[in-house]
This record gives C-alpha cells, structure tokens and sequence, in this order.
C-alpha cells in the first residue's frame, strides 16, 4: 500500500497496518483484506503478489486511488425565501447522500450571514442567530426557521453536516436574500388629459405580490405641479 506521496508498505495479516519493515504474508483462500490505522484525507494506492515454492511473482497492476474521508461530504447550496413576515426567512437545504461503508448524519449546521456582518449560527431551538455556540439541526428535516432577522437586510446562508467522525465539509454559499415584505416600487403612471382643461386621468399598475407576502391594501397617488409641491 502506498500513501499519497510516500513509500509502499507492506499490510500485515496479522495487525492489519502497515509497516515499512518485514510483516504477515495473507493466506490465499479470502479476496479482501482490511487496513486499519490509515490516516484520514490521505489518498491510497495498492498492488498485489502471489507467491508459491518457487518464489514470488510479479506484482498487479496499481489499483485506483482511495482518498479516506469518512466525514460527511459538503452539501448543495442551500436556498433563502421570505417566511412569515419582514422579519424572518426559511432555509431549504438537502443532506449530502450518505456514502456506502460511512456513518450517518448526526447534526446539520445552519450558518446565517448579515449582508457586511459576521457568520452566526442559526440555533435550532430558539430559531434565532447567535454569535457563539448553539444547537445544531437534526438531519431528518429538509427547512430550517431563522427568526428575529432584520427588515432590509440581505442574508445569505452555508450548511454542514456532522457523523460520529466529526463535521463535515460547508456548502457552498446560498444566493442572497433580502428581507422585504412590503411593496416593490410600481412601474411609473402615465398621464392622459380627461374630460377638460382642468382634468387628467392617471394610468397605473401595481407591482405584483410575491409569493409569500401580504396582499396590497391601499393605493397612494401623488401630483406635482410644474414648479409646486
């Protein structure tokens, strides 16, 4: 076995680690061996040979690489919408799949960005920021509440997840959102003389409702004079 970048060693049938001295020969009735006491994130490469009275043969082929990383992958970017009012936003987020022979997902951690400020973790018992430890995510969910945030503000979002062998990689960075629960500007009036000299109509059309927010109440309308107020 070979570690990226270093010697080959021999796997020992008796401890199954490796060593770079003299070690165990394996018997030839199985087809799979385990090394243990590998290192994590480092990449592996291995080739065999067979031996008989009259001596040992020549060696296989070099495997295909194995980069040992048993801590959860990073996830998919997460995605921002407007919650319940002007003041709050869901985050939907998926898990990374769960790798065959890996330990699975404990904990996912919520990571809210202020536009300018600093990342807090998004608790998930009180649904609120906070700049010091918190309490992470079960994993069974697909959305998270971020409650408290501020009107105006654009937010943006990063998610981990976390297995008995420790946290994960982040995801990449959520398309920002800003928290603006009334109105979007209208397009501009047009104007038209009506009935006189002393008339004129005003053409408008409200700007539409996005999913998820109030329904328009009232309708202002504004007029300037040439020169006035």
């Amino acid at each position: 076995v070979q570690p990226d970048g270093g010697a080959w060693q021999l796997l020992d049938a008796t401890s199954s680690t490796l060593t770079a001295g003299t070690g165990n020969a394996f018997l030839p009735a199985a087809s799979r061996a385990l090394a243990k006491g590998l290192s994590e994130g480092v990449t592996y490469k291995a080739k065999i040979r067979a031996k008989s009275v009259c001596g040992w043969g020549e060696f296989s082929p070099i495997s295909e690489p194995l980069q040992l990383h048993f801590k959860p992958t990073a996830p998919a970017a997460p995605v921002l919408e407007e919650a319940l009012d002007a003041t709050s936003m869901r985050v939907h987020y998926t898990l990374p799949p769960v790798r065959p022979g890996t330990p699975a997902h404990k904990w996912l951690a919520i990571h809210v960005q202020p536009d300018g400020g600093a990342w807090q973790l998004l608790d998930a018992t009180s649904s609120t920021l906070t700049a010091g430890t918190g309490n992470a995510f079960l994993p069974a969910a697909s959305r998270a509440l971020a409650k408290g945030l501020s009107e105006g503000v654009t937010y943006k979002a990063k998610i981990r997840a976390k297995s008995v062998c420790g946290w994960g990689e982040f995801s990449p960075i959520s398309e920002p959102l800003q928290l603006h629960f009334k109105p979007t500007a209208p397009a501009a009036p047009v104007l038209e003389e009506a009935l006189d000299a002393t008339s004129m109509r005003v053409h408008y059309t409200l700007p539409p409702v996005r999913p998820g927010t109030p329904a328009h109440k009232w309708l202002a309308i504004h007029v300037q004079p040439d020169g006035g107020a």
